[in-house]
């Protein structure tokens, strides 16, 4: 799988400086890329993560910047906001 089927784009941060993305490869997870910067941020592993949705995996941003991203459990799906301590 190449490297532009393992990402995928949620969107812009509220304020517009950050872009965050799913990506899928060896060690998927969420990532965020702030506009002035040129390096990618781990923002939340996912390794082990069933994912479900459109393609394959679903993301989306709450209005407070928190992943949202659906998980197949069993033939259902299931909506999870992921929550972490920026440090």
């Amino acid at each position: 799988m190449g490297r532009e089927q393992q990402s995928r784009v949620a969107g812009w941060s509220q304020d517009s400086k950050s872009v965050y993305f799913l990506d899928l490869g060896t060690h998927p997870g969420v990532f965020r890329v702030a506009s002035n910067e040129h390096a990618s941020h781990r923002v939340v592993g996912l390794d082990g993560f069933r994912f479900a949705g459109a393609m394959g995996a679903w993301l989306s941003l709450t209005p407070n910047d928190e992943p949202l991203v659906l998980r197949d459990v069993g033939g259902e799906t299931e909506i999870y906001a992921l929550h972490w301590d920026a440090r």
